[in-house]
């Protein structure tokens, strides 16, 4: 009797002792795809110690369970589908008992695609496709490619085992797992966000006030939402939610959602996103995961700290009130005449990007959105005045007068107010030139430390200034 099978995916010609050293040797390797150098996490050791995760990963690569058909079984969806004919055209012999062990997933989805004869041309055209590949090269394991693993693990990592992940990391990893220097940087901000407020003379008082309770109700997250769970709990909890008796990694994947649908967890989208190079607001929370913190430091110098994690503070306590203004909207935030006063001053960046172009993905020119792209420079503006007034303040705090006088080895030419800004020029939201240019053409700061001349372009006489209007 003539056998056929017939796999989900094309298959990995290899032997099966090399499929197995795969997920070990990606386990070793995950740090890079995640955390900064300087903090490499061990996720190697990590998993050696969660045996269960292991075996859930090596389903990954397991052979698929099958069901074994005749090949005149097909007849059943011969009014969607002519297999005969299909396989005529390619050159595949079979008979009415020619046996076929097809994988069980893939049986099952494409049944049910022919059963229902809308897709039967595409289901019966790929289970005929899989008949030739096995017919032709003799393919009978799963398709394992370097995707495939890097798919299985970033989906333990970031979705099944979040606050594991994070919880190992903040507990044997983090040099400082309380954030002290991080919570106090956050502070100065909030200080100097209040500072910057108070002089604006264009806002209402009632504004004002609404904007200073703002500030001062919001939460700024370092790292983790709430206080890490024991490992032990998180053991126990997702123990109950993970089918561990899944035969392969897509069938645990879709019985793992199936099983989480509608319930409490203590996984969400923010915990998935833990290990993210990146910052995220809302309304009144603001959050900087363990990923972007492992680019920081307490031993950098201090207006490296402030210009990276104190301007990324100062974004995103912005992006937490000019939620609620929603330019040009109906906002919450404006009590009076200085909401038409708010979108005037939005409209003078709007017009900056007016002029700016850049070369596009295949080398076309485009141009600046300015209005799309408002909140983030509205962001970065405010971002760049506040987190240079806590810098010089922490500096002037620690040091007095003589922390004017510091110069970094191997650039001594440069003052720490010109670091500050040189340490700014590496972000990203507009194209890169025209993020740090606008930002730094706007800051009277800048071109004081720099000694621009007056209407040069990095010192125009007008500078968009939304949250500070103050002529310079």
């Amino acid at each position: 009797m003539e056998a056929i099978v017939i796999t989900p995916n094309l298959v990995w010609q290899d032997n099966e002792e090399s499929a197995k050293r795969i997920p070990q040797k990606w386990m070793n390797e995950i740090p890079r795809l995640y955390i900064a150098k300087n903090r490499a996490l061990d996720v190697g050791t990590m998993w050696n110690n969660w045996l269960h995760i292991q075996e859930e990963i090596q389903k990954c690569f397991a052979d698929p369970t099958t069901v074994t058909i005749q090949a005149e079984g097909l007849k059943r969806w011969e009014r969607h589908f002519d297999f005969a004919a299909y396989f005529a055209a390619i050159g595949v012999q079979i008979g009415p008992n020619t046996t076929i062990s097809v994988a069980q997933e893939a049986f099952d989805k494409f049944a049910e695609l022919l059963d229902d004869g809308a897709k039967s041309e595409f289901a019966g055209e790929a289970l005929v496709y899989m008949i030739f590949l096995e017919n032709q090269h003799g393919m009978r394991r799963r398709y394992v490619t370097e995707d495939t693993i890097r798919e299985c693990h970033q989906f333990v990592t970031e979705e099944a085992m979040p606050l594991w992940t994070v919880s190992f990391y903040r507990r044997h990893i983090l040099q400082n797992p309380d954030f002290d220097n991080e919570k106090a940087i956050v502070e100065n901000m909030r200080a100097a966000f209040k500072e910057t407020l108070n002089e604006d003379d264009w806002l209402e008082p009632a504004t004002r006030e609404k904007i200073l309770s703002m500030l001062e109700k919001l939460d700024f997250y370092l790292g983790v939402f709430y206080e890490a769970y024991s490992e032990e709990k998180l053991m126990a909890h997702y123990n109950k939610r993970l089918p561990m008796d899944a035969t392969n990694f897509f069938d645990w994947k879709s019985r793992f959602y199936q099983d989480v649908a509608g319930k409490e967890l203590l996984s969400d989208s923010r915990y998935k996103l833990q290990l993210a190079v990146d910052a995220y607001s809302r309304k009144l929370y603001a959050w900087i995961p363990l990923g972007y913190l492992g680019f920081h430091s307490d031993d950098y110098a201090l207006e490296y700290q402030y210009a990276q994690l104190g301007f990324t503070i100062g974004h995103e306590m912005t992006h937490t009130f000019d939620t609620n203004i929603e330019w040009k909207g109906n906002g919450t935030v404006f009590t009076g005449n200085d909401r038409d006063e708010f979108d005037e001053k939005t409209h003078c960046i709007v017009d900056q990007f007016k002029n700016i172009t850049h070369a596009g993905e295949s080398g076309e020119t485009v141009t600046e959105a300015g209005e799309t792209s408002i909140p983030e420079t509205m962001s970065d503006n405010m971002a760049v005045r506040t987190s240079f007034r806590a810098f010089r303040k922490e500096l002037n705090r620690r040091y007095g007068r003589e922390g004017d006088a510091f110069r970094l080895p191997g650039l001594e030419q440069y003052t720490t107010d010109q670091l500050f800004f040189l340490s700014l020029a590496n972000q990203i939201h507009p194209p890169h030139k025209s993020r740090i240019s606008t930002a730094m053409k706007n800051s009277a700061e800048f071109a004081k430390a720099f000694k621009c001349k007056k209407n040069a372009p990095m010192n125009p006489e007008k500078k968009c200034r939304v949250w500070r209007y103050k002529k310079h």
